[in-house]
């Protein structure tokens, strides 16, 4: 078995079970999906959108056409085989309707030259569950699958619009020969992407970008990449703001990245998995982001930088995580700033496990204990971060991880002496934490208060 499409190798076992976990979920989905919907209209490879009515025995040929003429609360039904050329999501519903590959997957939606997968730039209140969208054949332009607020109009009436509520379900995604396999830009509001199988982009580029964008929910997905691709793209997920306020918007927010799976990491070693903020802005780049309840597996032999950075960005929570695996990795969190960026604000990283097998006996006790299986429990506040140095290095020894995240200046340095020297001494976060380390997990909390009110350096 090989992933649907794919031009490289016969993939791992595990990702044979990620796609046979998303067919089993996506299947029960979309049926119950179904049946919660309105009056069913089909489109077939063979179908006529001039002579056809959308009927069974009628269908239309293209999902554009179908979206242009169906009333509000409708389904969707499109039929097995290959479908060539752009669809466009352009119109707007208030009860909204679903489009579903009729037999899971079985629908392929592929490009044209010089044409995108799927594009929404005008749209509201419209479900794509159940496809394989690639991109095919030469030129395509960037982004496979591309939601964004500006640029568009109503396919039916011709007005200007902004798009919202729509919802990337089951589908498979992958192969982008040009830019980001999703990108959701340029004010879009009220997106979820959930329960899809996202795998090999291309370039310097991501799974998803998001991007100067308001309150998206990416959940239950799994992101992978083949690691010998030849290929070394960027983070699997970027939010950021890169276009200052040409949308009416600046700073993404109100983002949430939760119980999604990612494995076969291929990326540039400036990278990982989740990249918040990205482009050296002198503005917040991500604000109010919840990254929680994720697994990442990290055994490729592809250094990553960190599988989570911040970067000028605020209000940002890291949390309930799983990182598991021996892939070479520069440090567990990254906090930092770049160019015109501002220090990163209100960070908080708590309650997250890591795991990694023990290392070679000649290795220090301290380092065994580093690279063991330890639960960090702790909260990183305003102030802490300011310092470019990646957080947690696993080359440092564990009173360094736990004494002084990030902290590399003399200054710094003899703050954290004095406080040790007052008595300052951290606690386990929570029972699981101590249970995982015989080491002391600081909380940088209402424990250490008297420390944290003294002159702390800026």
């Amino acid at each position: 078995m090989t992933i649907p499409n794919s031009p490289f190798r016969r993939p791992h076992p595990l990702i044979l079970l990620a796609l046979v976990l998303l067919a089993t979920a996506s299947t029960a989905f979309l049926l119950h999906a179904r049946a919660a919907q309105g009056q069913a209209y089909y489109v077939a490879p063979d179908g006529n959108n001039s002579s056809g009515d959308g009927s069974v025995e009628r269908p239309w040929a293209t999902i554009t056409h179908a979206v242009n003429s169906v009333p509000d609360g409708s389904t969707i039904l499109v039929e097995p085989g290959t479908y060539v050329g752009e669809v466009r999501l352009d119109r707007i519903f208030t009860t909204g309707i679903t489009i579903s590959s009729q037999t899971p997957y079985q629908a392929k939606l592929r490009n044209l030259p010089g044409e995108k997968g799927v594009r929404s730039f005008c749209g509201r209140a419209i479900t794509l569950e159940g496809f394989d969208i690639a991109h095919e054949g030469a030129n395509p332009i960037d982004n496979l699958v591309h939601i964004q607020a500006t640029d568009g109009v109503d396919a039916t009436s011709g007005a200007p619009c902004a798009t919202r509520e729509i919802t990337v379900r089951g589908n498979i995604i992958h192969d982008s020969l040009n830019n980001d396999l999703l990108k959701i830009n340029n004010g879009a509001q009220q997106i979820t992407v959930t329960g899809n199988l996202f795998y090999n982009q291309r370039g310097s580029d991501e799974h998803i970008d998001i991007n100067s964008v308001i309150n998206v929910v990416v959940q239950d997905n799994i992101f992978l990449n083949d690691p010998d691709n030849g290929t070394q793209p960027h983070a699997f997920i970027v939010v950021k703001d890169s276009n200052d306020n040409d949308d009416g918007l600046t700073g993404t927010r109100d983002i949430t990245l939760r119980r999604n799976v990612f494995l076969g990491w291929a990326g540039s070693v400036g990278y990982g998995f989740i990249q918040i903020g990205e482009d050296g802005k002198p503005y917040y780049e991500a604000q109010n982001v919840l990254v929680e309840n994720n697994l990442l597996l990290h055994h490729s032999v592809n250094q990553m930088n960190a599988p989570f950075a911040v970067m000028g960005s605020r209000d940002v929570t890291i949390r309930n995580n799983t990182f598991v695996g021996d892939g070479p990795t520069g440090a567990w969190l990254r906090v930092y700033r770049f160019d015109q960026n501002q220090p990163a604000e209100n960070v908080r990283f708590f309650n997250n496990i890591w795991s990694r097998p023990p290392v070679a006996s000649t290795a220090s006790r301290a380092r065994r204990r580093a690279r063991s299986a330890v639960t960090r429990s702790t909260a990183i506040s305003t102030g802490m971060v300011a310092n470019p140095s990646p957080l947690m290095r696993t080359r440092r020894s564990m009173s360094t991880m736990m004494g002084a995240p990030c902290w590399t200046t003399p200054r710094c340095r003899a703050y954290l002496a004095s406080c040790r020297r007052s008595g300052m001494r951290g606690k386990a976060a929570s029972p699981m934490a101590q249970r995982a380390s015989r080491a002391p997990l600081p909380t940088w909390g209402a424990a250490t208060a008297p420390c944290r009110t003294a002159a702390r350096p800026a």
